[in-house]
């Protein structure tokens, strides 16, 4: 599920997110 998170924080903007914010942080859930 790696590779699908990768691919879902690339394409969701995380504008509210900070850029320091890893991606890889990001809830299962989310």
């Amino acid at each position: 599920w790696e590779k699908v998170k990768e691919d879902q924080a690339i394409q969701f903007p995380a504008p509210n997110f900070p850029l320091g914010f890893p991606i890889r942080l990001y809830p299962r859930e989310m």
